[in-house]
């Protein structure tokens, strides 16, 4: 990873920007009581509240529809 590269554009090149983002968005939702969830359906709920967060709610369901499509 370049990092000087990185920190000249003001990225962030440290490991507490993810292990935040994992706290905030992905173990709330996936370490609720009586949740069984296969790798499949962990990523797709992690896909669905980045897109939400980030504000692609609307984007996301298009790509999905898209999809269906091709």
């Amino acid at each position: 990873m370049p990092y000087p590269k990185f920190s000249r554009r003001y990225l962030f090149v440290g490991s507490g920007v993810i292990t935040v983002g994992r706290n905030t968005v992905i173990a709330p939702r996936l370490t609720r009581s009586v949740m069984f969830l296969t790798i499949l359906g962990a990523n797709a709920i992690m896909a669905l509240s980045c897109a939400f967060l980030n504000g692609h709610f609307e984007d996301y369901w298009e790509s999905r529809r898209a999809a269906l499509v091709a």
